[in-house]
């Protein structure tokens, strides 16, 4: 039976994508490409607990639709999809929209300059930006290693056993999700004694990468092991995961503050504890709000029509055009004598109406759907069977 809920839930947090890029702009203590002169802690606090789940949500979902994918089609299926589907977005989004940013930020710098002068440079290497596509990157890097731990049948090795069998008891589906949050826990403090948030190789964040990994892979897990439904709290339990999440986010906020992950460890012993306490509260709100969120979708999203089929169907285009937009209009509006709160809900309603305007237009034509990794007919399958073919 397909997991509508799952589809929905993935949607959602794509709309808040929107949100969460237009509220940065106006948040205080977050730094950005783009940023208003008036800030406020409210868009502060909003930016915070949208991005404490938004992306471990993403990568959650991605792992356990690879593995449902690898699964029931085959890996020949999964390799044209992961083509189609994350290669040739990612490519059209390095090409149109990722050098928006890096724009913004060099005209900001210097002062006036012509787009199309500046971009050739983008792609010299001195102002190369992935830009949002980091996550279509990194996406494609845990999907040819997990195809790969598949293929030479190191997977249950690898993955399904990584955890002791100890927790694999009903006890420990019924306790907090504690066993991941240590899992998580574990491997981001042990990459954050080498790496701050800041190190980069490659366009690739040390930090990030094995942060997100983990939710990538609990997610292949999940799936293999079918234990989606055990780990999906009742009732009862949700009022008790959401006051935890309530307290640890206020913590989490305060330690945000004064322990900024861009700060390597300190190896003292007030500096170390707090950093402690800050990597194993992001890992706990991660996974809480996780299992909250799957819960209630599964309670109240589990279902299909035109207007749920339509955001699902629109998301790819949606991610890769709403953040230039953003970026372009938020740019725009630094030059607008206007209340803030004004400002961004005009520039909101904005990014929401062009993003899905965009989408409407460019879905009518084959070509544009297949460069964007929407979902084709039979027909432009075919003629992508053939492009791979030769």
């Amino acid at each position: 039976m397909r997991l509508h809920y799952l589809d929905n839930l993935k949607s959602i947090a794509l709309i808040l994508g929107l949100f969460f890029h237009v509220a940065i702009t106006y948040a205080d203590g977050v730094g950005y490409t783009v940023k208003s002169e008036e800030l406020s802690f409210l868009y502060t606090v909003f930016v915070h607990f949208i991005h404490v789940f938004r992306m471990p949500v993403f990568f959650f979902l991605s792992g356990y639709f690879t593995a449902l994918t690898l699964e029931k089609k085959g890996e020949i299926f999964f390799l044209r999809s992961r083509f189609s589907r994350i290669v040739v977005p990612a490519l059209l989004g390095i090409s149109l929209f990722a050098p928006v940013e890096s724009y913004l930020q060099f005209v900001q710098r210097v002062g006036e300059f012509s787009y199309i002068n500046f971009f050739p440079y983008f792609f010299t290497g001195e102002f190369f930006l992935l830009s949002h596509l980091w996550f279509l990157y990194y996406l494609l890097l845990f999907s040819i290693i997990y195809l790969i731990i598949k293929s030479a049948n190191l997977n249950r090795i690898a993955i399904q056993d990584s955890i002791p069998s100890l927790l694999e008891t009903k006890l420990f589906f019924k306790v907090e999700s504690v066993p991941y949050t240590l899992w998580t826990f574990v491997t981001l403090f042990l990459v954050n004694l080498l790496f701050t948030k800041e190190d980069s190789f490659l366009s690739l964040s040390p930090f990030h990468f094995f942060y997100y990994s983990v939710f990538f892979i609990v997610g292949t897990r999940i799936y293999t092991k079918r234990i989606l439904d055990l780990i999906l709290p009742k009732y009862n339990e949700l009022l008790h995961r959401s006051l935890w999440a309530a307290f640890s986010f206020g913590v989490y906020l305060y330690l945000e503050e004064i322990d900024p992950y861009w700060m390597g460890i300190r190896f003292e012993p007030i500096p170390i504890l707090y950093r402690i306490i800050h990597i194993f509260l992001e890992s706990s709100l991660a996974w809480n709000l996780i299992i909250i969120t799957c819960s209630l979708a599964k309670n109240y999203l589990q279902f299909q029509n035109k207007f749920t089929s339509f955001f699902s169907e629109s998301g790819m285009c949606i991610y890769l055009i709403h953040h230039p937009i953003s970026l372009l209009l938020g740019f725009m509006f630094l030059q607008i004598e206007l209340n803030m709160h004004l400002k961004s809900l005009v520039q909101l309603f904005l990014v929401i109406t062009l993003s899905y305007l965009f989408y409407i237009i460019i879905s009518k034509f084959k070509i544009t759907r297949m460069v964007f990794g929407m979902k084709i007919t039979k027909d432009e399958e075919l003629i992508t069977k053939k492009i791979l073919s030769t």
